[in-house]
């Protein structure tokens, strides 16, 4: 049952994507895809456990997953959750497109007059950098930096490093180091692209090594996979040859994947990289519709009212429950986490209907990145453009509240672009003002 309804919705989902726009498609292309590959071949894999004991059978009961709460998968509850977003999103996007009306009528953002600073993007950039840096040191953690053979061939040690890191750093550093600092980086990225200075190409370039370092030494390897991503979906925005673009980035991705988990775990094969593809968010969304609400009671929609003083943060804890659920037997880790895309996380808050709610929120989301793609010019409002996919991807990781004003959220790459644009502007305009600083200026401006 649950392959033809699969087999039904993607038909549905490539019906919709081929009425789209340009900008439309790879919004939703990258939605449907992050999900398709982390959720949906994962769900339909585990519905085929006891038959596929050898492969997915096996790799389950080795790294100690509960089975039992695995009948799940026949149920309609399961399916409607797995694959509801391959109906309702695309449609929803498609029809909110052709009807958006009021975005129609903005005009498309020109270039700024006074070009972008290269000084200004180092001074922001280094920043941002040291007060990373900093924040390491006030952790008492400079050692990670410095040496990171020792995160190195021990997944417990990885494990361990990682909630150390949440615990002292906060969603602010982390919002940063996952989506803010990235954001200055595609900025340099896209204006090297556009001029090939190879000024820019070395800020690109010690942008890429920095934000990789920082997040190997807080052992996060998922939003490095995710910054990877969006530079290769840059790439290929500017490449001739798509097909080829895209399979080579796809290759890039998945070796990489590959690498980072030879760093962190003592024995790593390609097939295990498949196998953590397919299974690491999906293996969590059958437990959501067991759990919910026959084992525990729906944790209550989240209105944020937790940043007022309003309301205890209930959503934090949604993930640590299943994951007991998940892994009962693993007690060596104290607070593990099990995410689930936006619209499953929905559900555990508020059941089906508020789920089909969060589809349409995410809908909404992804018609908006499409006008920003197609309006926002200059290397500034790409990035932006960027930022946006990139908070479509995580709106098929995790939760809508962590994609938006959380650590993965776009709230992070909104302030630190603004900022940068102000400053650059203030810079580039008061240097215009002085005839006798003018070539500065146009120095400045390349």
């Amino acid at each position: 049952m649950l392959v033809a309804l699969l087999m039904l919705c993607v038909v549905v989902s490539i019906a919709a994507i081929r009425s789209a726009s340009t900008e439309l498609r790879l919004s939703l292309g990258l939605y449907l895809g992050a999900y398709g590959i982390t959720s949906v071949a994962g769900g339909v894999l585990l519905s085929f456990h006891e038959i596929l004991d050898s492969w997915v059978g096996g790799y389950l009961a080795v790294s100690g997953i509960e089975l039992r709460l695995l009948d799940v998968v026949t149920s309609w509850r399961f399916a409607a959750i797995l694959l509801s977003p391959l109906v309702v999103v695309p449609l929803v996007s498609v029809t909110a497109e052709k009807f958006s009306w009021p975005l129609r009528h903005i005009s498309a953002s020109k270039p700024y007059r006074w070009g972008i600073s290269l000084g200004v993007w180092v001074c922001v950039f280094l920043i941002l950098a040291a007060y990373c840096f900093w924040r390491f040191h006030v952790a008492g953690m400079s050692s990670r930096l410095l040496n990171l053979d020792l995160l190195w061939d021990q997944y417990q040690t990885h494990i361990t490093a990682r909630r150390e890191a949440f615990s002292a750093f906060g969603t602010v550093f982390f919002g940063l180091l996952y989506v803010g600092i990235p954001a200055l980086s595609f900025v340099a990225f896209l204006k090297w692209m556009e001029r090939r200075n190879p000024a820019w190409g070395a800020a690109f370039a010690i942008s890429v090594i920095v934000v990789a370092w920082f997040l190997l030494a807080t052992a996060q390897k998922a939003p490095l996979i995710a910054y990877l991503i969006m530079l290769c979906v840059a790439a290929w925005s500017y490449s001739s040859r798509k097909t080829l673009a895209f399979m080579t980035g796809a290759l890039v991705v998945f070796f990489t994947v590959t690498v980072v988990q030879l760093l962190f775990r003592e024995s790593w094969e390609l097939f295990d990289t498949i196998l953590h593809l397919l299974l690491r968010v999906g293996v969590a969304i059958p437990y959501y519709a067991a759990i919910y609400p026959e084992y525990e009671a729906f944790a209550g929609i989240d209105l944020g009212l937790d940043l007022l003083g309003l309301a205890s943060a209930r959503y934090a804890f949604i993930s640590q429950t299943v994951f007991d659920y998940v892994y009962p037997t693993v007690t060596s880790i104290a607070a593990g986490n099990a995410p689930a895309p936006a619209h499953v996380n929905a559900y555990a808050e508020g059941g089906l209907l508020y789920m089909l709610f969060t589809e349409v929120v995410v809908a909404a989301w992804i018609v908006f990145t499409a006008w920003v793609l197609r309006r926002m010019k200059g290397p500034i409002g790409q990035a932006f453009g960027l930022s946006c996919l990139l908070t479509i991807y995580y709106l098929s990781q995790v939760s809508f509240r962590l994609s938006i004003v959380g650590s993965y959220g776009i709230l992070w790459p909104t302030v630190i672009l603004a900022a940068y644009s102000l400053i650059n502007v203030l810079f580039l305009a008061a240097l215009a003002r002085d005839p006798q600083l003018d070539e500065v200026a146009v120095t400045a401006r390349r």
